[in-house]
């Protein structure tokens, strides 16, 4: 989405996060405070079902990247006037003085699209006030970036280079190793890959952040009978992972990037090094546990 502000263009990409509970450990990965969060809430059900908290204390823990919260359903008959100002109004009271990055609070219906003006309104007005709208940035930052997007990244399977590939193919853009690091973490702040400057994770770039996403959603899924009692064996990645997208090479660095999200957690870090990878380990996923401990966990 372009549009213009003060007479200059400004590109706006659009995420729509899930909002299955599973899939929470995800996004994580694309929480950036060059945004504008929008959170949605149905007011038709209870406002404790939209997880307004949950979501303002997730972003809060990322930044202080400016929210608006939107109502929708304002078509619905008993949405009146009254009631949905009363509505608005609690919720103001209720977060506003706690989450002071809360700019607005309004309502839509994106049937008839009454409300819409007003959310776009909003919107434009809060992109001139980010500190990161008038930073400059090299362009041939943004030509890198757009040659891994367009070109380098369809013809890697998985969309996964080595640190030093991702440094000869920025040397053709004049993006030098003394900037290189600036580079990636500018191109990471932007959602257009994911960069981690750490540990073993620090070798790679990650060109497709999405990418990522349906890694991790095939560990926490319930679509398989590898993970037991929020245990997974290491021994059963090389199923789990058995899609060409996933090659065995690298499901020592997927774990780690598991790892260092808290998606999962490994069992046996005090009987090996940092970084490596054991077919005989375990870990363990929080997000899969049962109600009652698992015996074969310790305490």
């Amino acid at each position: 989405l372009t549009t213009v502000i003060e007479s200059v263009p400004v590109k706006l990409s659009i995420w729509d996060f899930a909002g299955q509970e599973i899939y929470y450990d995800t996004h994580q990965f694309f929480l950036s405070e060059r945004s504008i969060y929008l959170i949605v809430w149905n007011m038709l059900l209870k406002e404790e079902e939209s997880r307004i908290e949950f979501w303002l204390q997730s972003l809060a823990a990322r930044g202080n990247a400016p929210v608006v919260i939107v109502g929708t359903h304002l078509d619905d008959p008993s949405c009146t006037r009254e009631r949905v100002t009363q509505m608005l109004k609690n919720i103001a009271e209720k977060y506003a003085p706690r989450f002071p990055n809360i700019q607005k609070i309004t309502a839509v219906s994106c049937s008839s699209g009454k409300g819409i003006g007003e959310l776009r309104k909003i919107i434009r007005q809060l992109i001139p006030k980010s500190p990161h709208l008038k930073r400059l940035m090299p362009a041939k930052y943004l030509f890198f970036e757009k040659d891994l997007i367009d070109i380098y990244r369809p013809l890697r399977n998985p969309p996964v280079i080595s640190w030093e590939e991702f440094q000869n193919y920025a040397i053709s853009f004049s993006i030098d190793r003394d900037e290189l690091k600036a580079a990636a973490q500018t191109l990471h702040s932007l959602g257009s890959i994911l960069y981690f400057d750490e540990s073993v994770l620090r070798e790679i770039v990650v060109l497709d952040p999405q990418w990522l996403t349906n890694m991790l959603c095939t560990i926490i899924t319930t679509k398989h009978l590898f993970v037991k009692d929020g245990t997974l064996n290491h021994k059963d990645l090389i199923h789990i992972w058995r899609d060409e997208r996933y090659p065995e090479e690298y499901h020592s660095v997927f774990l780690q990037l598991l790892q260092k999200f808290e998606v999962t957690y490994d069992l046996e870090t005090q009987s090996k090094a940092p970084g490596s990878f054991s077919e005989q380990g375990k870990s363990l996923i929080p997000s899969a546990l049962p109600l009652v401990r698992p015996v074969d966990v310790e305490r």
